[in-house]
């Protein structure tokens, strides 16, 4: 049997085809993997931002009841998440300073939100101030 070229166009012309498709199903695949990551960690900012946000909230009720409060609060769950609250107390001249930072965390997300508050010191009716927020 003598075959000449001709004969196998129509076999590469559907090898070629079915290369494109795949190609096109692969890259289709990877643009939807990427976009579904991306939504993942956009919902994840989101969240660890408000558990953030809570902790930092919860914190300043603690210290609403009490005023003297430095103690921090430890890793708690929150909306499929979690938060740990880390506080620091500092003198500058007559002024008693007080750092709060929440850390809320989201899958692999991490974000923070820091209280400066600061008062009299050595004033027993002086009340926190709020300073700034981050």
């Amino acid at each position: 049997m003598n075959r000449r070229f001709g004969d196998y166009q129509g076999g590469i012309a559907l090898r070629v085809l079915l290369i494109a498709i795949s190609f096109v199903v692969v890259g289709g695949s990877i643009i939807w993997i990427l976009q579904n990551f991306q939504r993942n960690q956009e919902t994840n900012q989101r969240k660890a931002l408000h558990i953030s946000e809570y902790g930092l909230q919860r914190a300043l009720e603690h210290l609403a009841e009490n005023p003297s409060w430095s103690g921090g609060i430890p890793k708690t769950p929150s909306d499929g998440g979690w938060y740990e609250v880390e506080v620091k107390r500092d003198t500058v001249g007559n002024r008693e300073e007080l750092r709060i930072v929440s850390s809320g965390h989201s899958g692999s997300v991490v974000r923070r939100k820091t209280a400066v508050l600061s008062r009299t010191r050595g004033s027993p009716d002086s009340v926190w101030q709020h300073e700034y927020l981050e």
